[in-house]
């Protein structure tokens, strides 16, 4: 998968594993600062898993504050899509199937951001699991918020 968050960024490669089993899922490694995460994390790369329709982030444990302690930060994905819809003038998605019907590429346009994932292996992938609880930090609401200042 390949993200570009729009002018002036680099498009950041993301790779790992998309998984249809039990619903769309992934599980990938990017550069943080490619997708404006470098801030949250001393490493070079960020884990991020899309799982039960939430969105999860491998930073670093928070020092202080209601998030003590926690690596992973958790967003809701409608919270996430309406973020993006306040952001965007439009959205769409493009999906390109080979002859046995299986997606080989889908291409998102969110305003002038763009996701593009190709696929190349099926069946071949192990589910995707959600942190555990007590590691998660869920920053949901503050995303509503800022989503809502903007609009």
């Amino acid at each position: 998968m390949t993200m570009d968050m729009g002018p002036g960024s680099t498009p950041a490669p993301m790779t790992g594993t998309y998984s249809w089993r039990g619903g769309y899922a992934f599980d990938v490694v990017t550069a943080a600062e490619a997708v404006d995460m470098r801030e949250l994390t001393a490493s070079a790369t960020i884990r991020v898993r899309f799982v039960d329709g939430a969105y999860y982030y491998d930073v670093d444990p928070q020092p202080s504050g209601p998030l003590k302690g926690k690596e992973w930060r958790k967003v809701d994905g409608p919270a996430m899509f309406v973020a993006f819809f306040v952001m965007a003038d439009s959205i769409t998605t493009d999906v390109w199937v080979d002859a046995e019907g299986l997606p080989v590429r889908l291409e998102q346009n969110i305003g002038s951001m763009r996701v593009t994932m190709d696929f190349a292996k099926f069946g071949a992938t192990a589910g995707v699991e959600a942190p555990p609880a007590a590691q998660t930090g869920d920053m949901t609401e503050e995303l509503r918020a800022t989503a809502q200042q903007q609009s």
